[in-house]
């Protein structure tokens, strides 16, 4: 059963999602780049008004997309994973749509998000199925392909979102760590 404070949380991100339903393509862009600018020019994203709002959008953006709709869970899923948590999401229970949650609230502040996952199948379809919802969020968005040039790499992981087997994350940060210490700097830690 969910808390009170979460159930007021999910109420309040689906009446502000209801609302956005009956928004046009053009107001819907601009309420995403209103809020880009508001997490950008705030310290901290987890502030409740941002996260409904976040939430709304990328569920709205969601169901334009994907006619798809968030369950309650997700939400409360997505939530957790926000705030930097650990949530269990069960197969068959929506981990690639749950985890565009905290994805888009996070990529907005323009530092960039990456989505690890077990393997290079789950990036390629999870990416491929979430592609067209960040586009609509006015968020860059590609994958890690294990057989790609260093230069390729870098081009995918400036993207606001980036989708790679958490493999492949690892030994990229090994090579750049080699890469460094060859040109004489001192250890990152």
């Amino acid at each position: 059963a969910m808390s009170k404070s979460t159930a007021a949380f999910v109420r309040r991100v689906r009446a502000r999602e209801k609302q956005l339903s009956r928004v046009g393509a053009a107001q819907f862009q601009r309420l995403v780049n209103e809020l880009r600018a508001r997490i950008q020019s705030c310290n901290n994203v987890m502030q409740s008004d941002l996260v409904i709002e976040s939430f709304a959008l990328t569920a709205e953006a969601l169901h334009r997309v994907r006619s798809i709709r968030y369950y309650d869970v997700q939400l409360q899923a997505g939530f957790a994973l926000s705030a930097g948590t650990v949530a269990e999401i069960k197969t068959g229970e929506g981990k690639t749509v749950t985890t565009a949650l905290p994805a888009a609230l996070h990529a907005w502040s323009g530092r960039g998000v990456h989505i690890a996952t077990t393997n290079t199948y789950l990036s390629g379809r999870d990416h491929s199925e979430l592609a067209d919802v960040y586009r609509l969020l006015g968020l860059s968005s590609d994958r890690l392909r294990p057989q790609s040039s260093a230069t390729e790499k870098q081009a995918s992981c400036a993207c606001d979102s980036t989708y790679g087997p958490g493999f492949e994350f690892g030994f990229d940060f090994l090579r750049d760590q080699i890469t460094l210490r060859a040109r004489g700097r001192k250890r990152l830690g």
